[in-house]
C-alpha cells in the first residue's frame, strides 16, 4: 500500500481553492500508484477557522466541499480535514474532524478528542471535543486516525501529561495496527500534514503494516 502525504497549505475560507488543491494533489498521488492521501488538519476550510465555525453557511460549506471532493477523487482514498456540527449537548456547536473520502462518498469521519488550549492553540475555545475515536478498515489493516493533539500525550514522554487519556493507545488497544496523524501548526517550521507509522510492536493478532515508498512531497 502507497500512501502520499498533500503538503498543501490551505487558505481559510477559501473553499473552492482548497478544494481544488486536494483534488489535485489526489490525482496526482493516483497517478504516482498511491492508494491513499492524507491532507493536513483542517485542510477544507483552513486552520483555525475561530469564529467562522459560528457561521452556518461556514460549517456547511465543508460538508459541501468534501462532498465535490469525494465525487471528483474516485480511484483513491482521500483523508481531508474538516468542520462537522457537533451534538447539541456539548454547548460547542462544531467538532474538528476527519473524513474518508472513498468510491465517491464520505465512508467515515472522525473527530478530535485532545483540544490544545496553549501557546498559539485554541481549539477549546470553538470545537467539541470527541467522546470516543474509532477504527476503519482499509487494505487489510484496521486503521487508526488521529487529529494532531490526539498523537502528542504519550505516557513514554511526557512526564506530566495535559490529558489523562491517549487515544492512540485507545486505539491500538482495540485493535488498529496502523496510525494515520493529521496536523497542522501555526508555525511554519512545523510540518503541516503529518506522519505515518506501523504500529510497533503490533496489538495482539495484529499483522503489521508495512509502507511502500512516497509518491512525492510536493511544494
Amino acid at each position: 500500500m502507497k500512501i502520499a502525504l498533500g503538503q498543501i497549505n490551505p487558505t481559510i475560507g477559501d473553499f473552492p481553492g482548497n478544494a481544488a488543491k486536494i483534488i489535485d494533489y489526489s490525482h496526482r498521488a493516483q497517478a504516482a500508484g498511491a492508494g491513499l492521501i492524507l491532507f493536513p488538519e483542517l485542510s477544507i476550510c483552513g486552520y483555525p477557522p475561530r469564529d467562522l465555525v459560528e457561521r452556518p453557511s461556514f460549517v456547511a460549506r465543508n460538508r459541501e466541499s468534501a462532498e465535490r471532493i469525494a465525487a471528483e477523487t474516485r480511484g483513491i482514498a482521500v483523508i481531508c480535514g474538516l468542520v462537522t456540527p457537533a451534538e447539541s449537548e456539548t454547548g460547542k456547536s462544531v467538532m474538528n474532524s476527519a473524513a474518508l473520502l472513498q468510491d465517491g462518498k464520505i465512508a467515515f469521519v472522525q473527530s478530535k478528542m485532545l483540544l490544545p488550549t496553549y501557546d498559539v492553540f485554541d481549539d477549546m475555545r470553538n470545537f467539541a471535543a470527541a467522546k470516543s475515536q474509532e477504527l476503519f478498515p482499509f487494505c487489510g489493516n484496521r486503521m487508526a486516525l488521529t487529529i494532531c493533539e490526539d498523537a502528542w500525550n504519550d505516557k513514554q514522554f511526557w512526564p506530566k501529561r495535559l490529558y489523562t487519556v491517549d487515544p492512540i493507545e485507545s486505539l491500538i488497544r482495540a485493535g488498529g495496527n496502523f496510525v494515520l496523524s493529521k496536523n497542522r501548526s501555526l508555525d511554519q517550521n512545523h510540518s503541516p500534514t503529518g506522519w505515518v507509522r506501523p504500529t510497533a510492536p503490533p496489538a495482539p493478532g495484529a499483522a503489521d503494516a508495512a509502507l511502500g515508498p512516497w509518491p512525492g512531497r510536493w511544494p
